[in-house]
């Protein structure tokens, strides 16, 4: 489980911060937003940039206004809360408003110039989503979080929740369809190698040694190649089918839980299978 801050201007992304919370609760994600925020003496502006602070994971969500701002402060509370996350070295996931979904002009501010400016920033400098729905958004996000959780940027505990269950059987499923793929052109590539060296090896007993010998060699390299490599992918894809199974279970042991993650973390960081 992760803690998620929860960052956007409120009421003109009302439906979508209630979707996206509702997802990433049902992922059983500690998520801390303004909606649960009460009275305190900290003002509102410390009291979220000290949450920002304490946040695992920092979530921010931008339409066309750019929010309030405070006294004496240059910029808005929504521009700060992004600032603490990335000064506090916080891993940010950055959604925005599609230019082209339709959009209230009443829920636009009037100069769009802040806004723009920073949704300018988000797009030169980070990896960034679009949506155009709440839908959209929550969907989005909820993957967002679950490769991040995969990769073993974003902590979690070892009971896996639901969805990023079904996350790991969609990967696992994706890779072990690829290697039954790569399997069967192995074999397929052995058994003509070895057919077209027997061929050789034939013609050449009854013409010269080194036709022979060219026989003999596309017929090692039928053994020695593809035949190395089928075997590594049948490995795999055996240790992948044990994950599968082993996920399958009601409810999946930790360790097997921990030890996908682990394998999946080592692939999205692109370090060979042993």
């Amino acid at each position: 489980m992760a803690k998620i801050y929860l960052s956007s201007t409120y009421r003109d992304l009302t439906e979508h911060r209630e979707a996206v919370y509702k997802a990433l609760r049902q992922m059983r994600h500690d998520v801390v937003s303004m909606e649960d925020y009460t009275a305190a003496s900290k003002p509102p502006l410390d009291k979220c940039l000290g949450d920002v602070a304490d946040c695992d994971l920092y979530v921010g969500i931008f339409a066309w206004r750019y929010g309030y701002k405070p006294p004496e402060q240059e910029k808005s509370i929504t521009e700060l809360e992004f600032r603490q996350a990335v000064d506090c070295g916080k891993q940010c996931l950055i959604f925005l408003l599609d230019e082209k979904a339709p959009w209230s002009p009443e829920l636009m501010d009037p100069d769009r110039g802040a806004i723009e400016a920073l949704r300018s920033e988000f797009q030169r400098d980070y990896m960034i989503d679009f949506f155009e729905s709440p839908e959209d958004l929550a969907t989005a996000i909820s993957v967002a979080v679950a490769n991040l959780a995969a990769s073993g940027e974003v902590v979690l505990d070892d009971d896996a929740d639901p969805a990023t269950l079904r996350f790991y059987l969609r990967s696992l499923k994706r890779m072990t369809d690829e290697l039954g793929s790569q399997i069967k052109l192995y074999s397929i590539s052995s058994a003509g190698l070895v057919g077209v060296g027997t061929t050789v090896i034939v013609v050449g007993l009854s013409l010269e040694a080194m036709t022979f010998g060219v026989g003999g060699a596309l017929m090692g390299s039928a053994t020695i190649f593809p035949l190395n490599t089928m075997l590594h992918a049948r490995r795999k894809k055996a240790l992948l089918d044990t994950y599968h199974q082993e996920l399958q279970q009601e409810p999946p042991a930790r360790e097997a839980v921990s030890a996908i993650r682990r394998f999946l973390s080592t692939q999205l960081k692109g370090e060979a299978f042993a």
